[in-house]
């Protein structure tokens, strides 16, 4: 059937659905991490569990996302994925799913080496406190910048709760359709815009 037909999904779905995904993750995780505490002892899973996640994360989207099947979220919510109006193509797929397990973690590691170059900078640099006072803790702003804006833009518009899927242009679509309307999250994209315009006045 022709995606066109059926309508987008809504704010609340597309939350529901991610956040019955990362408690499936989360549950992959635990398991994993109690099977390998007693296979490799504790020293070495707890040296090793942000890898670990990360596994969970890619086994878990892989055996739904990758091979084009719903994830239980989006099966729950009755979401199905679309690029462009029609079914997310396997390259784009797994394209996503690297963008979502690896991504993140490349920018947390990021962000960890920004604070640790600023606390280097502290202690070694004190004679140039420009760099310290004004460059990091702008970078910093405008990374929480960013966050709010791509959060205000999917509350006001429904599309691209994570950052990956705006990447890739994938939006959401119910698999049926609506016998009422839902409801939406558009005010609360407009109060993060007004926090937003009240942080660029005081920049």
């Amino acid at each position: 059937q022709n995606p066109l037909l059926f309508p987008l999904a809504s704010q609340p779905d597309i939350v529901r659905a991610d956040s019955k995904d990362k408690y499936y993750v989360t549950y992959l995780y635990k398991e994993m991490m109690e099977l390998l505490l007693r296979w490799k002892g504790p020293r070495w899973t707890e040296v090793n569990k942000k890898r670990i996640k990360m596994v969970a994360k890619l086994v878990y989207y892989t055996l739904s996302t990758v091979i084009g099947q719903q994830t239980l979220g989006e099966e729950y919510c009755d979401l199905v994925q679309v690029h462009n109006n029609f079914p997310v193509q396997l390259p784009n797929r797994a394209m996503l799913i690297f963008c979502m397990v690896f991504g993140s973690y490349f920018v947390k590691d990021f962000l960890l080496r920004l604070s640790s170059l600023e606390q280097y900078f502290s202690r070694g640099l004190k004679r140039n406190p420009i760099l310290i006072q004004s460059i990091m803790p702008k970078i910093k702003d405008l990374i929480k910048t960013y966050k709010l804006a791509h959060l205000g833009i999917f509350y006001l518009f429904g599309v691209y709760y994570s950052y990956a899927k705006r990447l890739l242009g994938i939006k959401y679509i119910f698999n049926r359709r609506l016998l009422q309307d839902r409801p939406s999250y558009g005010i609360l994209g407009v109060l993060i815009f007004v926090q937003l315009f009240i942080r660029l006045l005081i920049w």
